[in-house]
């Protein structure tokens, strides 16, 4: 939660024929600059405004920017698709909130390159959508592949608090093992 000069929206979804990604950026107030939003899971009181499929809510009714909402398809067909967002508000240090609502039984893959993300992001489950929400200062890039789920899969399987962690990179280990006979020699 917390006060923010622009909401940067992208919201997947899944019709069956398409998978349409909508991506739509919203203004706070041009004389106050910011307003307040709040996310997550819960009940909210009266008077702050839905966005995002009621997954996130300001206290101002927020103004889309010109050129958006920008809306791409992608076949029906397309079991994964990479989410790709940047923005550059008009000053290096205005704060952004960046949400992403993704499509029914999709997750996100956080072993698949490109993934580019300013931080780990708060992750919220409702029903069998997940939302992603990256709070940001100054411009950002945001890059991650999303896919379908297998029919048997539920999102009880995901551990959300890491489900778009980078996967932690091991270093190899390189082991040389000779036998002989009597005696082994194993160099690493």
């Amino acid at each position: 939660m917390g006060y923010f000069g622009h909401l940067y929206l992208v919201e997947v979804n899944d019709h069956g024929s398409a998978i349409n990604v909508t991506t739509s950026v919203l203004g706070a107030d041009i004389y106050n600059g910011t307003a307040y939003f709040c996310w997550g899971a819960g009940d909210r009181p009266e008077g702050l405004l839905p966005y995002g499929e009621g997954t996130v809510f300001s206290d101002q009714a927020l103004q889309l920017l010109p050129g958006y909402p920008l809306v791409e398809s992608y076949g029906q067909a397309e079991s994964r698709v990479l989410l790709e967002a940047t923005f550059n508000p008009k000053h290096s240090d205005d704060p952004v909130l960046f949400h992403f609502l993704l499509p029914d039984r999709f997750v996100p893959r956080r072993n698949e390159d490109p993934l580019a993300q300013p931080s780990p992001p708060f992750v919220c489950r409702s029903k069998n959508r997940l939302t992603a929400t990256y709070p940001v200062v100054g411009p950002a890039e945001i890059r991650f592949w999303i896919v379908r789920m297998d029919a048997e899969d539920s999102l009880d399987n995901y551990d959300l608090a890491q489900v778009l962690h980078p996967a932690e990179k091991r270093a190899t280990k390189v082991e040389l093992e000779f036998n002989f006979g009597i005696f082994k020699l194993k160099l690493a």
